[in-house]
C-alpha cells in the first residue's frame, strides 16, 4: 500500500506542471511506464487470458468437497489462489494499456475480455462461500490444526466469510449476482471514456495571451494563477463544461446510485452505505462520526479561510481563490528528473527501504509521467 501511495503522489506531484496534450508516440520512452515487465506483448497476455478462462472452469470440481478433508480445503483455496494472482497480473496489464489512451477500442476490448472473465470466476466459485459456512466451526479449527498452511494463508478470508454469513445468499443466488458483474461496472466505465476520451476540453485565453486547454494537469497548474481573473476563468470554463452534459451525467450517476442499492438490499443490507463499509468490517458510526467532527470544527475552516482572505488582501474569497499560493514568486515546475530527487530527498525519513522502492520505481519505469491524448486522468 506505502508503495501506490508514493507512486500515485509522485504522478500527481510532477505532473501538474506538464499542460501541453501530447501524442502518445512524441513522448520519450523514459516517461512511459513499462509493461513488457508484466507482459512482453499482447500475445503473452492472451495466453494467460485464454489459459485462465479454461483453468477457471477446473473450480468446480471442489464442489461438494471443501468439507471433506483439510487437504481438500487447502487445495481449493491454493488452486483459486493462485488463479486469482495470474487474473489480476492479466487485469493490471489490459487495465494500464488500456489506460494509455481511452480512444483505442482494441485495448479497450483487452478490459471487457478481463470483466468476462472476472464474472466467469465469481460464477463458478459461487458455491465456495456458502459451502464453507455449512463446514462447523470446530472442523475449521481442526482443519487448521492439520494443515497450518491452511490458517496461516487463508485465516483472515475464512474468518471473513463467517463474519458475513448473513449477507451470504445461497448457491443459486449467489451464481444470479455474480452474472451482474459484466455490467456492475458500466457507469465507472462510462465516466472514465467520456471524461478522458471524449468530453471536450474547453480552451481559455489567459491575461498574458497564452492560450491553454484545460486537460486535467493544465486545470491544475492553472487554478493556482497569480492573476486572480485567470483562476477564476480557468475554474468557471472547466465547471461550467461539465454543465453542458448535465443530463448524462446525472442519469449515470443514478444508474450506478441504484446498482450499489440492488446490491445492497439483496445482500440484506439496510443501506448502500452499510455495505460498503461492512466489506471492510467497519461500521456505518464510523461515516457518521466523520461527518459530524467535520461539521463540529468548521469555525476552525473559517478561521484559516479568513486568515487566507486577509493575507491575500481580498474583500470576498471565492472558490476560486482556495489554490493560489500565499507566497509571492514561488516556482513550482519541475523536470521529471527535478521531482524524482525533490521526493527521494523528502521522503528520506520514511526509511531506506521506502526509498530504495521509489528508487526501483523510477530505474524499471513504472511510472508513467506525460498527459497525453486520450490518457485516463490519474494513470
Amino acid at each position: 500500500m506505502k508503495q501506490l501511495l508514493t507512486l500515485i503522489f509522485l504522478a500527481g506531484f510532477i505532473a501538474t506542471g506538464l499542460t501541453q496534450t501530447l501524442e502518445r508516440k512524441d513522448v520519450a520512452d523514459k516517461y512511459k511506464w513499462n509493461l513488457a515487465d508484466i507482459y512482453p506483448t499482447v500475445e503473452a497476455w492472451q495466453a494467460d487470458v485464454d489459459m485462465l478462462n479454461t483453468e477457471v472452469e477446473k473450480l468446480a470440481e471442489f464442489k461438494g468437497k471443501l468439507g471433506e478433508s483439510s487437504e481438500s480445503l487447502l487445495n481449493a483455496m491454493q488452486t483459486g489462489n493462485d488463479l486469482v494472482k495470474t487474473l489480476w497480473q492479466a487485469w493490471v496489464y489490459a487495465g494500464n494499456l488500456s489506460n494509455e489512451n481511452l480512444n483505442i477500442s482494441e485495448n479497450q476490448a483487452l478490459m471487457q475480455q478481463m470483466r468476462t472473465l472476472g464474472t466467469k470466476l465469481g460464477e463458478v466459485t459461487a458455491f465456495m462461500e456458502p459451502e464453507i459456512l455449512e463446514i462447523p466451526k470446530e472442523k475449521i479449527d481442526r482443519f487448521f490444526n492439520e494443515q497450518p498452511e491452511l490458517k496461516n494463508d487463508f485465516n483472515m478470508y475464512i474468518d471473513n466469510i463467517q463474519r458475513l454469513r448473513d449477507h451470504t445468499l445461497t448457491e443459486a443466488e449467489e451464481k444470479i449476482l455474480a452474472s451482474f458483474g459484466l455490467i456492475a461496472g458500466n457507469q465507472n466505465e462510462v465516466y472514465g471514456i467520456f471524461n478522458n476520451a471524449e468530453k471536450p476540453f474547453p480552451t481559455v485565453t489567459l491575461s498574458t495571451g497564452e492560450e491553454v486547454e484545460l486537460t486535467a494537469s493544465a486545470y491544475t497548474r492553472y487554478r493556482t494563477a497569480e492573476n486572480r481573473g485567470d483562476r477564476e476563468m480557468v475554474m468557471k470554463a472547466l465547471f461550467e463544461s461539465y454543465g453542458d452534459f448535465k443530463n448524462m451525467l446525472g442519469a449515470n450517476l443514478g444508474g450506478k446510485v441504484k446498482k450499489d442499492w440492488v446490491y445492497a438490499k439483496n445482500r440484506k443490507y439496510s443501506s448502500s452505505l452499510e455495505a460498503s463499509l461492512n466489506s471492510d468490517n467497519l461500521p456505518t458510526e464510523i461515516y457518521s462520526t466523520l461527518i459530524e467532527q467535520v461539521n463540529n470544527n468548521l469555525p476552525t475552516l473559517h478561521r484559516a479561510l479568513d486568515l487566507k482572505k486577509r493575507m491575500l488582501g481580498l474583500d470576498e474569497l471565492h472558490y476560486y481563490d482556495l489554490y493560489v499560493p500565499l507566497v509571492e514568486e514561488v516556482d513550482m515546475s519541475f523536470t521529471v528528473e527535478e521531482g524524482q530527487k525533490v521526493l527521494l530527498e523528502a521522503l528520506k525519513p520514511l526509511g531506506e527501504e521506502y526509498v530504495t522502492v521509489l528508487q526501483k520505481a523510477y530505474d524499471d519505469r513504472w511510472i508513467d509521467y506525460m498527459p497525453t491524448v486520450g490518457k485516463r486522468s490519474g494513470a
